[in-house]
């Protein structure tokens, strides 16, 4: 096994903040777990060598969703809670990032190379091999951004094509691939990338305002659905002086998320049919 090249730190940041029916999607169970329980479980396995600090975000009235749960899960959060710094979740996604960057451009370590892991906690089937595949992978490519990504086939695969119509998969040349819910940015480079960022993330639904963003010969060739990531990575990294990088994984479950009702339906019905085939 050849050695490292770049051997990467991180500030983690658990997205925690999103709502559906009046309950925190982090809190729903997932055998016998919250998801963010079982979130905290992975990341526990992460020493302080790797993992310089832990953040995140939630609601101000956050202790209201938790006093809801079972006891037992209520106590298991307290234990793991205390080793993260918690940051007010906004109105908005976008709202929420920009209070996590605005926090950790305010410390002092940030000065030196440490990268940004954002984890969104609204992910069920997330595990500690799903994570650890990326981050083994980062520690061999050079990099500003990196975010992983999944495609249309292995999606279907690993759940149905039903599925992957609550997903926005974009058709590039060769497949369709969607985000996953979690993604990588150099510390070094959010000050100056904060505004490409919030474009990116304001129109992260919409693909044709991001190709717009990229310049309309490349919105050409993905409404032809002759674009390679290859060609997209270039023009950012030409357009923005970085070094982008979309990492394809085949663990379908870093992109299986909740969203909306829709997606809440389908969870409990996969639930229900895993529980049925034991």
């Amino acid at each position: 096994m050849f050695e490292p090249l770049y051997l990467k730190k991180y500030y983690l940041i658990l997205l925690s903040g999103g709502l559906l029916n009046n309950n925190l999607k982090s809190l729903l169970i997932h055998s016998n777990l919250t998801i963010l329980e079982k979130i905290f479980e992975i990341f526990s396995k992460y020493d302080e060598n790797k993992i310089l600090k832990r953040f995140i975000t939630l609601p101000e009235n956050y202790l209201n969703y938790f006093n809801n749960i079972h006891y037992e899960n209520l106590q298991n959060i307290k234990n793991y809670l205390p080793k993260y710094e918690v940051i007010n979740s906004g109105e908005k996604l976008l709202d929420t990032i920009k209070n996590v960057i605005n926090r950790i451009l305010n410390l002092k370590e940030t000065e030196f190379d440490i990268y940004l892991l954002f984890v969104a906690t609204d992910t069920p089937f997330i595990t500690y091999e799903s994570i650890n595949d990326i981050i083994f992978r980062l520690d061999y490519i050079e990099g500003d951004i990196f975010l992983p990504i999944v495609s249309k086939e292995v999606y279907e695969v690993r759940y149905s094509n039903r599925a992957s119509k609550l997903r926005t998969f974009v058709r590039f040349k060769n497949d369709s691939f969607c985000n996953t819910s979690l993604f990588i940015i150099r510390s070094q480079i959010i000050r100056n990338f904060l505004d490409l960022l919030e474009n990116i993330l304001k129109n992260r639904k919409k693909p044709l305002k991001l190709a717009e963003i990229f310049g309309y010969d490349i919105l050409f060739k993905l409404i032809l659905k002759n674009l390679t990531i290859i060609e997209l990575e270039e023009r950012i990294n030409k357009l923005f002086n970085v070094k982008a990088h979309a990492i394809l994984t085949n663990y379908a479950e870093l992109a299986f998320n909740i969203d909306k009702k829709q997606d809440l339906e389908f969870y409990y019905k996969l639930i229900a049919s895993n529980k049925a085939n034991l």
